[in-house]
């Protein structure tokens, strides 16, 4: 019963479709839906970032740098997804906001294909860890606005790079 009750919560949260006589699977996500959650992503990175910088502790900080530490040595499509999770989480814990944590858990696990995708390209790698460096180092000097700026951009690099090659696999 709790498989089946795990696949219900993961369908209702729109992670997995589940057909007659196909059984479960990852729905396909068009451009258009990408433009949506990458918008909605921007805003609760941005929110999350602006949350850091001004009520994050050193362990949180502590938490943040080892993550981006982790995710630059990361070899392997898994390990950078791994290692961009427990970004985002530090991130998250951070912010300060159990609300924002759990509604950018739920959009990083429809996301994470999206995610794939943009990592795909061989330039993306190096622009996210520049960007997310920038972003770190804006979150140390406890530089809100910069921090929540610098988010949003992340955010639109990460879907600029992903929605052209979404549009060629997409039928």
């Amino acid at each position: 019963a709790s498989v089946r009750e795990a696949l219900r919560a993961l369908e209702a949260e729109g992670v997995i479709e589940n057909s007659p006589h196909r059984g479960p699977t990852v729905p396909r996500v068009s451009a258009a839906q990408a433009r949506d959650l990458y918008a909605v992503r921007a805003v609760l990175e941005g929110f999350a970032a602006r949350g850091f910088a001004l009520n994050a502790g050193d362990a949180d900080r502590a938490s943040l740098d080892a993550a981006l530490d982790a995710l630059a040595k990361a070899d392997g499509t898994a390990a950078l997804l791994t290692a961009k999770a427990a970004f985002y989480g530090a991130l998250v814990r951070g912010c300060g906001n159990a609300v924002v944590g759990e509604l950018l858990g739920r959009m990083h696990q429809r996301i994470a294909v999206l995610r794939a995708t943009s990592m795909a390209r061989p330039e993306r790698l190096p622009q996210s860890l520049a960007e997310l460096r920038g972003l770190v180092d804006a979150l140390a000097r406890r530089d809100a606005p910069g921090a929540e700026r610098l988010a949003i951009a992340h955010v639109r690099a990460a879907e600029a790079a992903a929605l052209p090659m979404l549009q060629e696999h997409t039928p």
